[in-house]
């Protein structure tokens, strides 16, 4: 409901804010995380008057906005910067890897695999006969 707010631009410094409307909204849904169309006019309601403003106002605001969505979104921006560095065939080995299938790479390969030698690393462990006794 915030982002819907700030879309139809009744969310501002020096009006309504965030803090309001999760105040208003605790007040009318009690626990619940979600409210019904009569509770969300209740909800409307309580913000119009502690802060002294029209219900129709802001519902008018919020229906000239259109529905609540994405405004502008991130944009990529596709460059040759882009294309040169990400493409594979410029880069071999391991930083090659990062740009192909994960399946293909060094993530899947001995990943629950275990040492099959118990002495494999370690020198000079207690009974792992690495040491000789004289």
């Amino acid at each position: 409901s915030d982002k819907w707010f700030k879309q139809a631009g009744i969310i501002r410094p020096r009006g309504i804010s965030t803090t309001d409307t999760g105040i208003a909204f605790r007040k009318v849904s009690k626990k619940s995380p979600k409210l019904s169309f009569p509770s969300w006019c209740k909800y409307l309601d309580e913000i119009s008057t502690t802060k002294k403003k029209d219900a129709n106002v802001i519902k008018t605001k919020l229906v000239e906005c259109g529905p609540p969505g994405i405004t502008g979104g991130t944009k990529i921006v596709k460059s040759a910067a882009l294309k040169r560095l990400t493409a594979t065939s410029a880069f071999s080995g391991a930083p090659r890897q990062r740009f192909e299938s994960p399946v293909r790479g060094k993530e899947k390969e001995g990943q629950g695999q275990e040492d099959t030698k118990s002495d494999r690393g370690i020198k000079n462990k207690k009974g792992s006969g690495a040491t000789k006794k004289k």
